[in-house]
């Protein structure tokens, strides 16, 4: 591909995009129906990294998030509720510091850094 064809495409694609974008209406009451839904599971991957980023090998932190989560899905139970009630999770992070890494909305990964970063760009 040539620069003039990405050129094309890549405009080709921003036109679409900026058209679904335009169109798009966000329902909250819905999002936060669907995040609740899973019962944090979609949110485990914070609670098993500060684990290991705080000692825990990281084989035995997947392993009780797995379970955990499984179990919260089956009983249709909060995860921080079943974390909280993990010995080997709860030596580690208090029962607050397990519901804020499930907070859906600090749940934004590298976005913010990201945003800055293109920001600095444009400056």
């Amino acid at each position: 591909i040539t620069f003039p064809e990405a050129s094309v495409l890549t405009d080709h694609c921003l036109k679409i995009m900026t058209a679904v974008i335009d169109g798009l209406e966000i329902h909250e009451d819905a999002v936060c129906r669907n995040l609740s839904f899973l019962q944090g599971v979609n949110l485990a991957e914070s609670v098993m990294m500060e684990l290991t980023r705080r000692g825990m090998n990281r084989q035995e932190a997947h392993g009780i998030i797995r379970n955990a989560s499984l179990e919260a899905l089956e009983k249709r139970c909060p995860l921080k509720d079943i974390l909280s009630e993990n010995p080997a999770v709860s030596a580690i992070l208090s029962a607050e510091e397990t519901a804020a890494l499930l907070r859906p909305e600090a749940y934004i990964g590298l976005a913010a850094e990201q945003v800055q970063a293109v920001i600095q760009k444009l400056r």
